[in-house]
């Protein structure tokens, strides 16, 4: 667990790497780091819950081939932007599909996105083939998911 910190005028304040597994996340500030506030790359079955992500030059948080991450009750603010998430795949549209399928086990729910939310607060993100052929550009694929029930209201409860 990473819980009850202060991270700030970091690269990063939170990088985990590869196949970082069932790790809380929770009760953190996350502020004014020069990259991501949490960065996550090639981990699943993490948890992000009740930090504040704010004012960081980068992305807020960003999933990097993450599957069944768990994003709740955080209070993002002034991050820019404040989710991000990407996949990468070979070759096929069959991995087009399945990462398409992978990046909705990661789930946003009841966040404070920079103003109280009554409709659902979109995350964007984008799964990038890469064709067999070296030489050929790789096909980015845009995608989202959603933060279904954000916070309505500014969170007290909150860091």
């Amino acid at each position: 667990s990473i819980e009850n910190n202060t991270l700030q005028w970091n690269g990063n304040g939170i990088h985990l790497c590869v196949e970082s597994t069932n790790n809380s996340i929770q009760a953190n500030i996350l502020r004014e780091n020069k990259d991501h506030g949490i960065l996550i790359h090639l981990s699943s079955g993490n948890r992000i819950s009740n930090n504040r992500i704010q004012d960081n030059h980068g992305t807020g948080l960003f999933l990097d081939d993450c599957t069944n991450t768990l994003v709740i009750e955080n209070r993002f603010e002034g991050n820019a932007p404040n989710a991000l998430f990407e996949f990468s795949a070979a070759v096929s549209f069959q991995d087009l599909f399945t990462n398409m399928v992978l990046s909705r086990t990661n789930l946003f729910r009841g966040n404070y996105w920079d103003r109280p939310r009554v409709l659902p607060m979109t995350v964007k993100g984008v799964i990038i083939l890469y064709p067999e052929d070296t030489w050929q550009l790789p096909f980015n694929f845009h995608w989202f998911i959603c933060d279904n029930t954000p916070a309505r209201s500014t969170p007290d409860h909150y860091l």
